[in-house]
């Protein structure tokens, strides 16, 4: 069967050499028609379809008429479209089964025939669709074939014609070149001359451009001389005159050099950049910055020198061979503020062109080099520069301040006056802040040392003549009213004109970092050169109008009672209640904050100084109207208040026999002044000086407020780990409302006599045996007593707006006083019968309602007090002890008594609770 197979592929095989393979369909292209060649591809197979059938395939259709064409052609596989070598014989035996079929094999072939009749048919329909478009080309190719005949002849003659003209004018085209050769000659040795003659010719229009500031026309005109120098070298004329030319770029050179440090003290941008351009011409740009930076060096020596040389006192002998310290030393005082502004004002005008050339460099556009060699040496150059400017800030701004420091230190600061040393430090603070923002991380660690060491000197002896005078204020305070608005607070002062103006107190800290670009409205924004202004021009203070006192001062009136009372508690409520020397310390506050504000690294130094002044104002005023001290319970001192007074008493408060000055080692003390005489606390009508003690008490209360009020503004004028250093000066201003309980205790004690009540208590029987219906006559005592001090007080109120809080004060510790002495009264009664504790319980009872009447304030206080007293005496002798230990309000004495009156009767418990009482520290 392998035989059988092997014949029939032989077979196939031969008849394909001779027939050659028909699935390979030539195709044709038609130029003239633009048509595309079409190919029979199993894409496009089933949309060509034949238009009619050749003969010699008429057989193999017939076999099955059944099948279209285009089913034939869907049948033919993918393989025979293939452009590969594949053997298309093999493949249809391979497609037998393994045992042969005759049938099936004639069907195949047949199969394969009419493919074939197909795909021909397809192929001569393409062929004689093409026919007329390849006629029509081959025309086009005839005619081409002419034309390229008549072109050639055409190139023929052309050749020939030029032969004729090449032979007639070759003779004539040799004498023109050999006349433009000569005139060529001629011209270039015109040139030679005229070149000559111009170098001849420099040095006057040199001379002339540098007059005109035309520095990079003068050395780009040098260069150039001396390049043509060279190229003429071998005349002898020339040799002579490059030796001029080398002396005139010295003579160039020293100009630039000139112009240049005449840039350091007034800076032209145009002629700044023509230096430049005339350096970068040389090749010295890098050497131009390095001399750049020695002219600043040596200007701000220069202009300080002779500044200060204006101001200095005459017959200074050898001034000029003086160090510039000494020459600071005989600067006049009268003249010394004039001459640091001026100093400043020049030192001022080099850092603004220093600026000037840095932002010059910074935005500028480099020069189009002419080679990249060019470009990268441009770039090194300018890089350069702007590392050495950038460095050289810091060593021009030390020069600056160094200068500066010189003069601050050189004056006596103890010869100015407060105003004129606060001028100084002003200059001082606004310099260092220039310098902040000019060069940023730069430290004027010098300039604040110094300025820090003069103030230091100056503040101890301004402090210590500051609380003598504070001393002498309140020794002559006689403690009026002083008529202020309603809405007056400390900013109102001239003295705090900084604080209302100053835009942010954070960022106005001596010697804070500000960079050239952190602060949009900075020094240079506000002062630029062209505005001919300074940050060191001196203005004449202008003092603010100071409109805070009150027109309406006078409280007397001639209204009824009840409509004087509604307008007085109305102007109560409105009036401020201020001391003339409460007026003065707000002043000397001002100034100290001031202070602070320019001399931030000693600002906590000045905060104390700032505290020991209220504590003085404090102390004083507790000294003034603390006469007596009654010892109530409920009315101690607070241990702040308390602890205070010590403090400043150790402190501040000189011994009579220290009469040493304090030196700059030893804390400022100052002798306790005496009250003034004006001031009379005896009389009794004035309830023993009310309306004085009101006005020192609320007065210190108010500035004690406008202390707190003022808390940020002192708070940005501290570092932060200075602020703890703040609260405890704070704790110390806040113990001012304190003070008001002993001195208003002290008033009330004075207001009644308390000793004649218990006197008139001490002569009362209590031994009566019946209950009484009719009170004791020192109640009706102490009930006028408390009459007569309502009607002082009202009337005091109407020559001073005593606040109703303090009324109400007043009252509470008059009743507390007359309670705690109704109690001393009753403990004064060795023996007391049950009719005796109905006298005192009506006793008080009567007191109580009445005062009621009187009194301002509900509910009485101390009625409590009195009337668990009076109830004790009820107690049977068993509840005694308990009740002892649970009211530990009353004194020893007042115990004692009530067990002396209770168990009289019973020795053995009255000594039991004597014992208690011992025991329990009485």
């Amino acid at each position: 069967m392998d035989d059988l197979k092997l014949k029939f592929k032989l077979l196939i095989n031969k008849q394909n050499k001779l027939q050659g393979p028909w699935r390979s369909t030539p195709s044709f292209e038609s130029e003239s028609s633009g048509t595309d060649t079409t190919v029979i591809t199993p894409a496009n197979r089933e949309s060509v379809a034949p238009t009619s059938v050749p003969e010699f395939i008429e057989g193999d259709k017939q076999l099955d008429d059944q099948d279209t064409d285009q089913d034939i052609l869907k049948s033919i596989e993918q393989i025979y479209f293939e452009e590969n070598d594949s053997d298309l014989a093999r493949y249809e035996l391979n497609k037998l089964s393994a045992t042969l079929q005759c049938d099936e094999i004639l069907n195949s072939l047949r199969v394969l025939k009419r493919q074939r009749g197909v795909v021909l048919n397809q192929a001569l329909q393409l062929i004689l669709k093409q026919q007329p478009s390849c006629q029509d080309e081959f025309e086009r190719i005839v005619d081409i074939q002419g034309q390229l005949k008549v072109a050639v002849e055409a190139c023929k003659m052309g050749r020939s014609q030029l032969n004729v003209a090449k032979q007639q004018f070759t003779t004539a085209s040799l004498g023109l070149l050999a006349n433009y050769r000569k005139r060529q000659r001629a011209i270039n040795l015109l040139k030679l001359l005229s070149s000559i003659k111009t170098l001849q010719c420099t040095r006057e229009q040199l001379q002339e451009l540098l007059r005109e500031e035309d520095f990079a026309g003068a050395i780009t005109l040098l260069i150039e001389c001396q390049g043509v120098a060279s190229t003429f070298r071998h005349f002898s004329c020339v040799a002579a005159l490059n030796v001029q030319l080398q002396d005139t770029l010295e003579m160039a050179e020293e100009s630039l050099d000139q112009a240049l440090a005449k840039s350091c003290l007034d800076f032209d941008s145009e002629l700044y950049s023509k230096l430049q351009d005339a350096y970068s011409f040389l090749g010295k740009s890098q050497i131009a910055a390095d001399q750049l930076l020695m002219h600043f060096t040596s200007a701000v020596h220069n202009v300080s020198f002779s500044t200060v040389s204006n101001f200095l006192q005459s017959n200074i002998l050898g001034a000029s061979k003086k160090s510039f310290p000494e020459l600071c030393r005989h600067i006049g005082k009268e003249n010394f503020i004039l001459c640091l502004s001026e100093l400043c004002k020049s030192l001022w005008s080099i850092v603004c062109c220093y600026r000037e050339v840095s932002k010059w460099h910074m935005h500028r556009v480099p020069r189009s080099p002419s080679k990249r060699s060019d470009d990268v040496e441009s770039s090194m150059a300018a890089q350069y520069i702007k590392q050495k400017l950038e460095t050289g800030r810091v060593r021009i701004w030390h020069d600056v301040q160094i200068k500066v420091a010189a003069v601050i230190s050189s004056c006596d600061p103890s010869s100015y006056k407060f105003d004129d040393f606060l001028s100084i430090l002003d200059l001082v603070d606004r310099l260092i802040k220039i310098g902040a923002e000019f060069c940023e991380n730069a430290s004027s660690a010098d300039l604040q040392g110094a300025a820090r060491k003069q103030s230091l000197s100056y503040l101890h002896s301004y402090h210590q003549t500051r609380l003598d005078e504070l001393c002498m204020f309140l020794e002559n305070e006689g403690w009026e009213h002083c008529p202020v608005r309603s809405n007056f607070t400390a900013l109102q002062l001239q003295e705090f004109r900084w604080a209302i103006t100053l835009p942010d107190a954070s960022k106005s800290r001596l010697g804070s970092s500000l960079s050239s670009n952190s602060s949009i409205d900075g020094f240079f924004s506000r002062h630029p050169r062209s505005s001919k202004t300074t940050p060191f021009d001196l203005k004449s203070e202008q003092s603010v109008e100071e409109d805070f006192y009150s027109s309406n001062g006078n409280f007397s009136s001639e209204d009824s009672d009840d409509d004087h009372e509604e307008r007085m508690d109305h102007a109560r409520e409105k009036h401020l209640l201020v001391a003339n020397t409460t007026i003065s310390m707000l002043r000397l506050i001002g100034r100290y904050l001031w202070m602070m504000h320019l001399l931030q690294p000693i600002a906590l130094d000045i905060l104390k100084r700032l505290a020991q002044l209220f504590d003085l104002y404090l102390f004083i005023v507790h000294e003034f109207f603390v006469r007596e001290k009654p010892t109530i319970r409920d009315f101690e001192y607070t241990y702040q208040l308390q602890s205070n007074l010590m403090r400043i008493k150790e402190n501040l408060i000189a011994k009579p026999s220290d009469t040493q000055l304090p030196t700059d080692n030893t804390e400022a003390k100052v002798h306790p002044p005496g009250i003034s005489p004006t001031v009379d606390l005896e009389n009794p009508e004035d309830l023993h000086g009310l309306a004085k003690c009101v006005v020192a008490v609320e007065s210190l209360a108010f500035l004690a407020a406008q202390l707190q009020n003022l808390r940020p503004q002192i708070q940005n004028l501290l570092h932060n780990e200075q602020w703890p250093a703040l609260d405890h000066f704070y704790s110390q201003v806040g113990v001012a409302e304190d003070l008001r309980k002993p001195i208003y205790m002290n008033v009330a004690w004075h207001a009644v006599d308390l000793r004649q009540l218990l006197s008139q208590m001490s002569k009362v029987n209590w031994e009566v045996r019946d209950v009484m219906s009719q009170h004791s006559a020192y109640v009706d005592f102490i009930l006028r007593e408390l009459q007569i001090f309502s009607m002082r007080l009202a009337e005091i109120s109407k020559r001073v707006p005593i606040p109703k809080a303090t009324k109400i004060l007043l009252w509470q510790f008059l009743s507390h006083l007359v309670c705690n002495a109704f109690v001393d009264g009753f403990s004064s009664a060795k023996k007391c019968s049950n009719g005796g504790r109905g006298l005192m319980q009506l006793d008080f009872t009567q007191f109580a309602s009445k005062l009621e009447k009187i009194a301002e304030v509900r509910p009485i206080p101390g009625k409590d007090f009195v009337e668990q007293y009076i109830k004790a005496y009820y107690l049977p002798e068993s509840s005694l002890e308990t009740w002892i230990r649970s009211h530990k309000e009353y004194t020893g004495r007042q115990l004692s008594a009530l067990v002396n009156c209770a168990c009289q009767n019973n020795k053995r418990v009255r000594q039991m609770l004597l014992s208690v009482i011992e025991e329990l520290g009485y």
